[in-house]
This record gives C-alpha cells, structure tokens and sequence, in this order.
C-alpha cells in the first residue's frame, strides 16, 4: 500500500536519500523474489533492507513514519507487520495506510470491531493522501462484509 501525503510531504520524500535507498533497496528484493525467483539472493536482500531501515530509524535519519510503514511492507509475519505499523501510528496517529493495514490484519484474525474501527479512522483520515483505489477498496468491502456478517 501506498499512502502518501501529497504536496510538501512528497517533496520531503524525495528529498531524503535515506528513504529512497530504503525503497529502491525494497523494490530490488521484491523484484529478485517475484520475478528473477532467486530466493536466496532475496533473503539476503531482505535482511540487508531491514538493517538498513532499522538503523535510519535508529539514528533518526529520515521521516521515521515512512520507514516503519516501509519496514511494515518487508514483513511476511504478521506479529512483526503489525508492530511496524503501531510505530508508524505512534508517530502519526490518523496515518491511513497504517489503520488499513491494521484492518486487514484485524480481519483476518477475526476481530471484528477492531477491523472495522481501523477501516473507519482509515476512510475518515484519508483525504489529503494519495491513496490507492485498491486501498480504498478493500476498505470499503471489509466494511461492508463486517456489516453484513453483524447484521445476520
């Protein structure tokens, strides 16, 4: 997921070499484990990034929400995802890519009313992001799925 402030916080973005090594480096492991299938070159990769990003936050080089959210992304786990994205929401508590990946995990897990209050802070707080239509999306259809299942 990709949600982003628009205006000055792009331009922060891109101006922070941190975060944009930290992004070239995720999408580098993303490609050689989805497309090239070398897993274990991807592994290495993968733990490379994540030291990487873990010792940015550390020193407090670069918007720290951005890198727990971009950490968040590295995770299979779910308990490690989950904790990256309560950093992030530490930080910047109506962040709504943050809520919604917490409602995924909340769904999945059967929480309902946890799910639901994320998808709902993730809806109310997401104008002035560049969000995804497929984030806006899942939201809704969780929501939709959760009343439906509460209705019965």
């Amino acid at each position: 997921m990709a949600a982003r402030r628009r205006g000055e916080a792009n331009a922060k973005e891109s101006s922070c070499p941190v975060l944009v090594e930290a992004r070239r480096r995720a999408e580098e492991y993303f490609y050689t484990y989805l497309v090239k299938g070398r897993r274990r070159d991807a592994a290495l990769m993968k733990a490379r990034t994540i030291g990487f990003i873990r010792r940015a936050i550390a020193r407090g080089d670069g918007p720290a929400e951005l890198l727990w959210l971009q950490l968040a992304d590295l995770y299979v786990q779910v308990r490690s995802k989950e904790k990256c994205l309560r950093q992030a929401l530490r930080i910047s508590p109506k962040n709504p890519e943050a809520h919604g990946e917490l409602a995924l995990i909340y769904g999945e897990r059967g929480k309902k009313r946890t799910c639901l209050r994320h998808c709902e802070t993730a809806l109310r707080n997401c104008s002035g992001y560049d969000i995804e239509d497929v984030v806006v999306s899942t939201v809704k259809h969780a929501l939709a799925e959760i009343g439906t299942a509460e209705a019965m």
